[in-house]
C-alpha cells in the first residue's frame, strides 16, 4: 500500500531590528562572485534568479552561486551591460554598448541598431528595454526608441523625431502600461504616448526649471511616475501635465505592502532611501542604516519584498523593508491532498490553512528556487522533494518546510497471497489494497507451451479478493498478479506462485507413495501429511521438512485418500474470510485425483454468488460461440448474450433481489441468487 506522508520541519528565524546591519547584504567583488562592483541593473526572472549586468559582463545570482558571462565565454557583445529585461519566454534581453543581445539560457543570438556607426562607440549602445505582451522590445538608445520584435521581423523599425516634436532625441527612457501603451520620455523636449498606430506628445511635461524626464515607473496601479534629476512627479494624462509630488526625491516602486520607495537626492546628488507608507516617511542612509553608499540608481522587488539595489558598490539586498520579524500568530501548517496519481502525470496540491488576501505566500523548493509567481496560498507540485512556504503580512513572517513523496509509477506491484486448491481447481488469494486510485486486479497464468504469462482473469477491487481458475488441469500451475489504476496503468507482474501437486502410487508390499513439488511463493516450516478413508473428513498423518518432497505410507487402509497442506504464518484475509491453509489436491493411493472432473463437464461457474451488483461467467472452451440467457423464477429471460470468452463480467445491478437461473444453449443451468 503506498502511503502518503509528509513531515513538518518549522525553520527558525531571527527578530532583527528596522534598521540593523542583519537586514542589509551586499554583494561586491570581496565577497562574492558578481563581475563587477559597478552595477547597471538587474532582473529576477520566474526561479528568482537575478541577472546582473555590470560595467564587467553579466552575472547570475541563483541564491548560493554565481555565475558570470562575458565576451571571453559567452557570446555576450560587450561587457559593458546597460540593461536586463526577461520576456515571457524566460529570455534574457541585455542592452550592451555594443547592441542587443539574447539569451536562451542555451544559445546567444546578437543584433546591430541598423542607425550603428563602427565609429562611433555611443551609436549602438542600448540603454533600456520594456516588452510589452506580445513580446514586442522597445529600446532605447542615445538617439532612438526601436521596436524589435524577432519572430515577425527581423530589421529595427525606429521612431526617428520629426518636425512635430515626436520623439525628440536626447537621452531616451521607456516604459509600458497594464494597457500595453509605450511611454517614452526625451530628456528635456517631453513625454511621447504611443498607442497602437498613434502618437501623442506632451511637450510642457518638461517644462518649468530645467526639468529633464531621466525615468518613467509604471506602479502596480498604473500610475505613470516620471522621474527628473531631483523631483518626481505624477503624470496627469487628462490635464497632460506633471503633478509635483515630493521634492529631492525619485520614485522607483510601490511594494506588496503599498508603501512607495524613492531614490533621496539632493543638489543633484544621490542621497540614500526614502520609504513612505502613505503617513510617515521612513528615511535609510549610510548614517543609520546597514546601506553601504547614499549612491543608489535604481531598486527592484523580488516575490519576497526583499529590495534589491543597484549601486556603484556592489548589488545590496534589503530584507523585506527592513522590518524582519517572527510572527507566532501566524500558521504555516500545509495541507496535502495527492490529486491525480497516473503514471507520468502525477500531481499534488499544496495549501496553507493560514488564508487571508492581504499576506504574502512564497513557495520554493529545496534549492531555494521560487515556484510560483503568483501570490497565492495554493501549490501545484509534480516531484518529490522538500518544499518551502513563507506567510508574511505587513510586519511579520513565518516559514515552514515540507517533505512530499509523489509517486508517479502508480499502481505499485500488489503480491498474491496464496494459490490453494479448492474443489480440485486452483484457486488464487490476494489481499485488497486500501487504495482508492486502484481500479481492477489483473491475474497472470504460465503458458505450459511457450513460458510465457498470459493474462487469464481480471476483476474490480469490489469484489472478493480471490478467483476459482476452472480451467486449472492436473499440473503444476503458476500465477502471477497485476494491478490496474483508474488511468488504465498496470503495475509489474508479482512474484510468482506455484501451486502444490500431489502423486501417488502403490508400492510393494501395498505401502503407497506420496510426492509433491515444493511450493513457491512464501516460506513455511514444513510439509503435513493428511489421510482420509472418504475424501472428506481428514487426519493429520504426519510432518516432514520444508525440503522434503516426497513420503511413504507403511500401513494404509484399503481405502485412503491424501493431502499435502502448508500452513502461511498471519494467513490471507480476501476481504471476506481468512485463510491460512494452503492445499495440494486430493488424491486416492492408487494415483487418482479425487473430484476432478472432466474439464468438458464442468462447464459454466459464476462468482460471487451471491452478489449485489457484477458477476464473472466463467466457461470451458467447449461453450465459447454458445448463448445462454439469465431467467427469474417466473421464467421471464431478463438478460440475453452469448460465450465470447472464458471469462466475462455481466452487471446485474438493476435486477430486483431474488433468484435467477443463467441457462446456456445446452442446458447448463446455474442458480443465481441477486441480494
Amino acid at each position: 500500500m503506498i502511503k502518503n506522508y509528509f513531515k513538518l520541519i518549522v525553520a527558525l528565524f531571527y527578530t532583527f531590528n528596522s534598521f540593523g546591519q542583519s537586514d542589509w547584504t551586499l554583494y561586491n567583488k570581496t565577497n562574492s562572485g558578481v563581475a563587477d562592483n559597478n552595477i547597471t541593473s538587474i532582473a529576477i526572472d520566474v526561479q528568482g534568479n537575478k541577472w546582473v549586468g555590470t560595467q564587467n559582463g553579466l552575472s547570475k545570482f541563483d541564491g548560493v552561486n554565481w555565475t558570470t558571462f562575458n565576451m571571453s565565454n559567452s557570446g555576450i557583445p560587450s561587457n559593458v551591460i546597460n540593461s536586463v529585461t526577461i520576456d515571457s519566454k524566460g529570455n534574457k534581453w541585455i542592452g550592451t554598448n555594443n547592441g542587443l543581445a539574447k539569451f536562451d539560457n542555451i544559445n546567444w543570438t546578437t543584433y546591430s541598431l541598423p542607425n550603428s556607426n563602427t565609429n562611433d562607440i555611443y551609436s549602438n549602445a542600448i540603454l533600456s528595454i520594456a516588452i510589452d505582451s506580445k513580446d514586442n522590445k522597445w529600446i532605447t538608445s542615445n538617439l532612438y526608441l526601436y521596436k524589435f520584435n524577432e519572430t515577425v521581423q527581423i530589421s529595427f523599425v525606429n521612431y526617428i523625431p520629426n518636425n512635430d516634436g515626436y520623439l525628440n532625441p536626447g537621452g531616451l527612457c521607456v516604459a509600458i502600461d497594464k494597457n500595453d501603451v509605450i511611454w517614452v520620455g526625451a530628456g528635456l523636449h517631453g513625454l511621447s504616448k504611443i498607442e497602437g498606430n498613434n502618437q501623442t506628445f506632451f511637450p510642457g511635461v518638461s517644462e518649468g526649471g530645467g526639468f529633464c524626464i531621466s525615468s518613467i515607473y509604471i506602479d502596480s496601479k498604473n500610475n505613470i511616475w516620471i522621474n527628473g534629476n531631483v523631483n518626481c512627479y505624477k503624470f496627469d494624462e487628462k490635464t497632460a501635465s506633471k503633478i509635483k509630488m515630493y521634492d529631492k526625491k525619485i520614485f522607483c516602486a510601490l511594494d506588496l505592502k503599498g508603501n512607495s520607495w524613492f531614490l533621496a537626492s539632493s543638489s543633484f546628488k544621490f542621497d540614500g532611501l526614502a520609504k513612505f507608507d502613505g503617513q510617515n516617511w521612513t528615511n535609510y542612509n549610510s548614517k543609520n542604516s546597514g546601506i553601504s553608499g547614499n549612491e543608489i540608481k535604481s531598486l527592484v522587488l523580488d516575490v519576497e519584498g526583499n529590495k534589491w539595489f543597484v549601486t556603484n558598490n556592489g548589488l545590496q539586498k534589503l530584507a523585506s523593508d527592513g522590518i524582519s520579524t517572527l510572527c507566532n500568530n501566524l500558521s504555516t501548517t500545509i495541507i496535502y491532498k495527492n490529486k491525480v496519481r497516473c503514471k507520468g502525470n502525477s500531481f499534488g496540491v499544496l495549501t496553507s490553512i493560514e488564508k487571508n488576501s492581504s499576506y504574502t505566500y512564497i513557495w520554493k523548493d529545496a534549492n531555494n528556487n521560487l515556484l510560483s509567481t503568483k501570490n497565492s496560498d495554493s501549490l501545484i507540485v509534480t516531484s518529490n522533494g522538500n518544499y518551502n512556504l513563507k506567510v508574511q503580512d505587513n510586519v511579520c513572517f513565518k516559514s515552514t518546510q515540507l517533505n512530499i513523496e509523489i509517486h508517479d509509477t502508480f499502481p505499485e506491484t500488489k503480491q498474491i497471497c496464496m494459490v490453494t486448491n479448492q474443489n480440485a481447481h486452483n484457486l488464487v488469494i490476494w489481499e485488497n489494497a486500501d487504495n482508492n486510485f486502484i481500479s481492477k486486479y489483473r491475474i497472470y497464468k504460465q503458458n505450459h507451451t511457450t513460458s510465457q504469462y498470459e493474462l487469464a482473469h481480471e476483476q474490480s477491487k469490489h469484489e472478493v479478493s480471490e478467483w476459482l481458475d476452472i480451467l486449472s488441469a492436473n499440473q503444476v500451475e503458476r500465477y502471477k498478479l497485476t494491478v490496474m489504476d483508474s488511468c488504465g496503468s498496470e503495475s509489474p507482474l508479482s512474484e510468482n506462485h506455484t501451486v502444490i501437486l500431489l502423486s501417488s502410487n502403490v508400492g510393494l508390499n501395498g505401502t503407497v507413495n506420496l510426492a509433491w513439488n515444493p511450493y513457491e511463493g512464501f516460506n513455511y516450516q514444513n510439509f503435513e501429511i493428511w489421510r482420509s478413508t472418504d475424501g472428506v473428513n481428514f487426519n493429520l498423518l504426519s510432518n516432514v521438512a520444508n525440503n522434503t518432497y516426497a513420503y511413504i505410507d507403511n500401513n494404509p487402509p484399503s481405502i485412503a485418500y491424501y493431502q499435502v497442506r502448508i500452513t502461511k504464518l498471519n494467513g490471507c484475509v480476501p476481504s471476506a474470510k481468512s485463510v491460512t491453509s494452503v492445499n495440494s489436491n486430493i488424491i486416492s493411493k492408487d494415483g487418482k485425483s479425487l473430484g476432478i472432473k472432466s474439464i468438458e463437464n464442468e462447464k459454466l461457474t459464476i462468482y460471487p454468488n451471491p452478489t449485489k451488483g457484477t458477476i464473472t461467467l466463467n466457461s470451458s472452451v467447449s461453450m465459447l460461440g454458445k448463448s445462454f440467457d439469465i431467467i427469474d423464477i417466473t421464467g421471464r429471460v431478463m438478460f440475453k448474450s452469448s460465450i465470447n470468452t472464458i471469462s466475462q463480467v455481466i452487471n446485474i445491478e438493476s435486477f430486483e433481489r431474488g433468484t435467477y437461473f443463467i441457462k446456456s444453449s445446452d442446458s447448463n443451468s446455474i442458480k443465481l441468487i441477486k441480494e
